[in-house]
């Protein structure tokens, strides 16, 4: 039990919820939604659009018009 709280305290929840994010995307090769991602990965959908954002900006995503994420 110990060492299961060890190995939590080096665990980054956010960076596991872009990662989720991120391996969605790379499994969907196409533009998904918001609602899409949110309902595929269960994270909040507060967090995966602060995640989606965060990605367009710095570049690892692009928005397309209609809204979708690719």
């Amino acid at each position: 039990m110990a060492k299961a709280k060890i190995k939590r305290l080096y665990s980054i929840p956010i960076l596991s919820k872009v990662l989720d994010v991120l391996e969605l995307l790379e499994e969907i090769s196409g533009p998904i939604s918001l609602e899409e991602v949110f309902q595929r990965t269960r994270i909040s959908k507060t967090s995966v659009y602060r995640i989606l954002k965060t990605l367009v900006h710095r570049g690892y995503l692009a928005q397309t018009q209609n809204g979708q994420y690719q």
